[in-house]
């Protein structure tokens, strides 16, 4: 139990998985004002996070659980007083169908602690050759990946925007899949 509750967004997305599955993207951000500091040394500090996330089927049948501990550096004094974020996602491989997700992020150094918990419909993007479009991923910014991270689609490194909200000043970006778009005989789609 905690002390005291953490504020954090997070919201799922889904697009078409191997093996006829489907992935599903939880992602979510903190606001880095909310996270306590981890002193390692008199240079460096870290923020300790415990993420956990449970899928039950419809029946109530644990589908899916995963636990884990992240840890990085601090953002600056100036990031946090322009309301930076740390984003995060949690990946997991699942069959279609309707669940239940609850999902709890902790920070490890105050105590922080918040659950949410939510109804979600996992889309089957691997049963059907009919034109399909992925969930619409929100996103601080998209560019070509300079290496592989837990951030990077199809050659793209695609940061989310949790919060779903964006600064007057800031572009809106957005990453979608579409699937099964079959070209005509000179090469075109429709």
């Amino acid at each position: 139990f905690a002390d005291l509750p953490i504020d954090f967004y997070y919201y799922p997305a889904d697009y078409r998985g191997g093996d006829g599955r489907t992935r599903l993207e939880i992602y979510y951000g903190l606001p880095a004002s909310e996270v306590s500091r981890l002193r390692v040394d008199e240079e460096t500090d870290l923020l300790v996070l415990g993420r956990g996330m449970v899928l039950f089927d419809s029946l109530w049948n644990e589908a899916h659980r995963v636990q884990d501990k992240i840890a990085f550096t601090v953002p600056t004094d100036q990031q946090i007083q322009e309301g930076a974020f740390i984003p995060g996602v949690l990946p997991v491989d699942l069959e279609p169908g309707p669940y239940r997700l609850a999902f709890q992020i902790r920070d490890l150094a105050s105590g922080k602690s918040q659950v949410y918990r939510r109804d979600i419909e996992v889309e089957g993007y691997a049963q059907t050759q009919r034109l399909q479009i992925s969930d619409i991923e929100l996103a601080f910014s998209v560019a070509e990946a300079q290496e592989d991270g837990p951030f990077v689609k199809e050659g793209l490194e695609v940061i989310p925007m949790s919060s779903r909200a964006f600064r007057r000043d800031h572009h809106a970006f957005v990453y979608f899949e579409i699937y099964n778009l079959t070209r005509d005989e000179y090469g075109q789609t429709q």
